[in-house]
């Protein structure tokens, strides 16, 4: 009554005071808590509280989870959602990963607002949504309390979740790309690399993880120096010669940052997925990973990669490590049996990816690497490597057998491919003509392109006289606009 909430239908008194059953996953009674009139908490002796939890009314759209008992049923009585009961900030997490488990729908922490800050914390640790009361030391209750059931039901069920938004508060959302390797791999992005067998899309991956984790430019593309964590499907002596390998390219530095897992990772089971989060979180490594790749897509899932429906989990259980962590995910996979300009499986696949890039055999040595997908940035020019063959250094790469070195191989970098062989006689003239536009006028683009901002345009204006000059023949104005639209074709001019 002092609360302003009602009881539920699961409590019991007990010596004038509430009793609530405390769950375990299971369904089963785990232990119990006792509130007394005064307000005053304690679990009944000898009771298990890791990971109990108390459920208000039937799961829907949206759970919500709040650590007592007076704070989920304000939270019910203001929204008519489905609440869960913590009991107590540290009892959070265990509590929202069993929740997650079992339900697909949207999970909002509610937390208190507690003048120490631990309820904020706790709850910001759990990857999920989190809001709480706008005064310190509040919990909703004590919302509720103060200015109304309607402010909560407000401050709740109109948090970010309004359908649509307006062009202006979208636009103020609005923040600059993270990458953390220039136009090839952003944070907060879900990228593919596959290829053919042989055709080096590890060695790729590998490459990015090692530049990513000494913070050197990958092969001209400006890299971010971060946390990589590394789900790999094989032994570790072949990722040693890798590495190993790769030390000898970038003139034997070793990132520290770099993690690989033991084993491969089954990224359908969500209970596993959620085991390999609390791995990283244990791995008190100071900050949370920047990337995270899966090596490859079929040896860490145990289940159709041909199915929608288990792609559809796939990525679900993805994208809850890249919303908890704000990093981007890269998995690692194999080109289709016919089609070798395509990854494997369901079309799904690469409808869920914000990048794709493909990695093809050329030769015996050489590779192709070729964007097949770009959501939101400028898909670039193919680059071309080359598979360089080394000895490894090091004593334990010494084959006692052969009296020789183990040798290992890395990928240089050639450069990029020449697309196009021959151009139409209008088509060469045109770009002839822009470079010497480009030559006069020097005028640098000031970040207003994809690319960056150390590049030169020109305006079509400017352009055309000079193409005038190179243009023979009577119509030069149409000349002049095939020819551009045929360099926009063929990805030579943006």
């Amino acid at each position: 009554t002092r609360k302003g909430i009602k009881s539920d239908k699961g409590l019991r008194s007990y010596n004038s005071a509430l009793v609530i059953p405390v769950y375990d996953v299971k369904g089963e009674i785990q232990s119990l808590q006792y509130i007394a009139t005064d307000g005053t908490k304690r679990f009944f002796s000898g009771g298990k509280m890791q990971g109990g939890y108390y459920t208000i009314g039937t799961p829907s759209d949206m759970v919500l989870i709040a650590e007592g008992y007076a704070t989920a049923m304000t939270l019910h009585q203001a929204t008519g959602h489905c609440v869960v009961v913590a009991f107590n900030a540290g009892n959070l997490k265990p509590v929202c990963d069993m929740v997650r488990s079992q339900f697909s729908g949207r999970v909002i922490i509610c937390a208190d607002n507690d003048a120490s800050g631990v309820g904020i914390k706790k709850a910001s640790a759990c990857g999920v949504e989190v809001i709480y009361p706008p005064i310190v030391g509040e919990d909703y209750n004590d919302m509720m309390q103060r200015c109304g059931i309607d402010e909560v039901r407000t401050a709740v069920i109109g948090r970010k979740q309004d359908l649509f938004i307006s062009v202006a508060d979208m636009m103020r959302g609005v923040k600059r790309a993270d990458w953390i390797i220039k136009n090839v791999l952003e944070k907060g992005s879900n990228t593919l690399l596959f290829g053919e067998s042989g055709a080096c899309k590890s060695l790729i991956a590998l490459d990015w993880a090692y530049c990513i984790g000494l913070g050197i430019d990958w092969h001209n593309h400006k890299t971010k120096k971060g946390t990589v964590v590394y789900i790999a499907g094989e032994g570790h002596r072949g990722l040693a010669m890798r590495m190993q390998a790769l030390s000898q390219k970038y003139d034997g530095t070793q990132p520290d940052n770099i993690y690989f897992s033991t084993k491969s990772v089954d990224m359908l089971n969500v209970e596993t997925v959620m085991r390999v989060s609390q791995v990283i979180d244990d791995l008190e490594i100071g900050k949370t990973p920047d990337v995270i790749f899966i090596d490859t897509l079929h040896r860490n899932m145990q289940g159709d990669e041909n199915s929608s429906e288990d792609m559809a989990i796939f990525y679900t259980n993805i994208e809850m490590l890249a919303k908890k962590y704000n990093c981007a995910i890269v998995v690692v996979h194999h080109s289709g049996h016919g089609d070798k300009g395509r990854a494997r499986g369901s079309s799904s696949i690469k409808a869920g990816m914000d990048a794709e890039f493909c990695m093809t055999k050329q030769s015996a040595r050489d590779v192709t690497f070729s964007c097949t997908k770009s959501k939101d940035f400028n898909a670039g020019t193919n680059m071309e490597f080359k598979i360089n063959v080394v000895d490894l250094e090091g004593d334990v790469f010494f084959d006692e057998d052969e009296q020789a070195q183990i040798q290992g191989v890395y990928l240089d970098y050639v450069g990029v491919q020449d697309v196009v062989k021959e151009l139409k006689k209008g088509t060469q003239q045109c770009l002839d003509s822009l470079k010497d536009a480009i030559k006069s006028t020097q005028k640098l683009g000031g970040g207003r392109t994809l690319v960056g901002e150390n590049e030169f345009v020109v305006s079509l204006e400017e352009w055309r006289p000079f193409a005038y000059e190179y243009i023979t023949g009577t119509n030069n104005r149409r000349v002049f606009r095939d020819g551009v639209a045929d360099l926009i074709k063929q990805e030579l001019i943006n």
